[in-house]
């Protein structure tokens, strides 16, 4: 029951509150899933780029030497990248991804990197001793222990992504839920704005609650298995 009302929050809200403020309610449906479509594929691809990169840098020495290299990337703020996206790509879908992902990644790199650099060495001594070699150590030791950091790091990353993309939007990639909102902001329409940013709040409070939530709880239980 909790977990219907949970998904139905969102449409409920956006239908009712579309009646009073003539707002249509398939526009701010095709904005949030603009939006959301733009977070998700860039999150895959943070995801797949910083698994591999979190291992290399992980690996004694050759990791110290790059890490700081890393540490200085991530401290470069994301949206001055974008003018030069929107040069690259044009406005559109892949200058936002590409931002995206360079907003995304930083948080899932060195979330699993703090997992795989914090683990316990009697564990890794364990998993040796019963064989567990190359391939094998890395699906059944080294992915398992990275997954609480995965999730944390994701959860982090993506909420920095909704607040990336909403920002770009807003200041000109559009359509999107960010587009929606400046829109009504130019119009000085203060019940549409405020309904906007409710929708989008309602929206992420319900991806985390039946998402990111029990993923986190299920990947600690996962990794000390």
């Amino acid at each position: 029951m909790v977990a219907f009302i949970t998904v139905a929050a969102p449409f409920i809200y956006i239908f009712i509150f579309s009646e009073f403020t003539g707002v249509k309610t398939e526009q701010v449906f095709l904005d949030l899933g603009t939006s959301f479509m733009r977070v998700l594929v860039a999150y895959v691809i943070s995801v797949a780029a910083a698994i591999p990169l979190a291992f290399f840098l992980g690996q004694g020495k050759i990791g110290d030497f790059f890490l700081p290299v890393f540490d200085v990337l991530q401290s470069f703020p994301s949206f001055a990248l974008l003018p030069l996206l929107v040069i690259w790509f044009g406005i559109g879908n892949a200058a936002a991804i590409f931002f995206l992902v360079a907003t995304m990644i930083w948080p899932v790199l060195f979330s699993v990197l703090s997992s795989l650099r914090l683990s316990r060495k009697d564990l890794e001594e364990a998993a040796f001793i019963f064989g567990a070699r190359g391939w094998k150590k890395m699906f059944l030791f080294t992915l398992p222990l990275s997954l609480p950091g995965l999730i944390t790091g994701s959860i982090v990353g993506i909420g920095e992504g909704w607040e990336a993309i909403v920002g770009a939007e807003i200041i000109g990639i559009t359509p999107g839920i960010g587009g929606f909102l400046n829109s009504a902001s130019n119009r000085g329409d203060i019940p549409v704005l405020t309904f906007g940013i409710i929708a989008l709040l309602l929206f992420l409070f319900t991806l985390n609650k039946l998402i990111w939530i029990p993923l986190l709880k299920r990947s600690h239980d996962y990794a000390h298995e």
